[in-house]
């Protein structure tokens, strides 16, 4: 049986329908207020970005995981292309 360490953190009731939303805030933020890691996204051009993964994450990324077999969303990977869009579309005013 797992032991619990520290304290344990309950959810907003709507988490599941708000966390895209929240998460798209914080990729903007963090590639906003950074600009080496900013330079980064952009000089990935048009790649495919994936959030990949061993621990059966299949909404944030995709697992390879025998079991999974790369399946999942790529949601945060998703947003990451979509941020650096934002940035391209405001680097050429």
């Amino acid at each position: 049986m797992a032991k619990w360490r520290g304290k344990r953190v309950s959810l907003v009731p709507n988490w599941n329908e708000i966390r895209v939303q929240i998460m798209h805030k914080i990729v903007r933020a963090k590639f906003a207020q950074h600009e080496e890691l900013r330079d980064r996204l952009l000089a990935t051009g048009d790649a495919l970005l994936i959030e990949g993964n061993r621990w059966h994450d299949r909404f944030w990324g995709i697992c390879y995981c025998v079991r999974c077999q790369s399946r999942g969303e790529n949601t945060l990977g998703r947003l990451l292309m979509a941020v650096r869009e934002e940035h391209r579309s405001l680097s050429r005013l």
